[in-house]
C-alpha cells in the first residue's frame, strides 16, 4: 500500500505531461492550418492582383498583400519557437517570390 501511495505523485505528473503534450500538439497543428490558409489567401490577393483595372481596388489589394505578409511573417517566428521543423511545414521558411524580405 505505501508504495502505490509513493506512485500516486508520478502517475499524475506523467498525465500532466501527456495533457500538456497533447495541448501543444493541437496548438502547431492549428498553427500549421493557419499557415496554410494565409499561403492561401496571398496566392489568392496575387491573383486579383492581376485581375484589377481600378486603381482604388488596386490599392486595397496592396493593403491586404502587405497584411498578409505581415500575418505570415508573425506565423512563422512563432513556429520557430514551438520548434516546429520545415518539413512538417513544407518549405515554410521560404517566402513566395512576391513576399521575398
Amino acid at each position: 500500500m505505501e508504495i502505490l501511495l509513493k506512485q500516486i505523485p508520478s502517475l499524475f505528473l506523467h498525465r500532466s505531461r501527456t495533457k500538456e503534450q497533447a495541448v501543444q500538439q493541437k496548438e502547431q497543428a492549428d498553427l500549421l492550418m493557419e499557415i496554410a490558409e494565409i499561403r492561401s489567401r496571398i496566392e489568392c490577393v496575387k491573383n486579383r492582383f492581376d485581375l484589377l483595372t481600378d486603381p482604388d481596388l488596386i490599392d486595397a489589394c496592396i493593403y491586404e498583400m502587405e497584411g498578409l505578409e505581415r500575418r505570415y511573417g508573425y506565423l512563422l517566428k512563432r513556429a520557430r519557437t514551438l520548434g516546429i521543423k520545415n518539413q512538417k511545414i513544407g518549405a515554410l521558411e521560404t517566402y513566395p517570390a512576391e513576399m521575398a524580405p
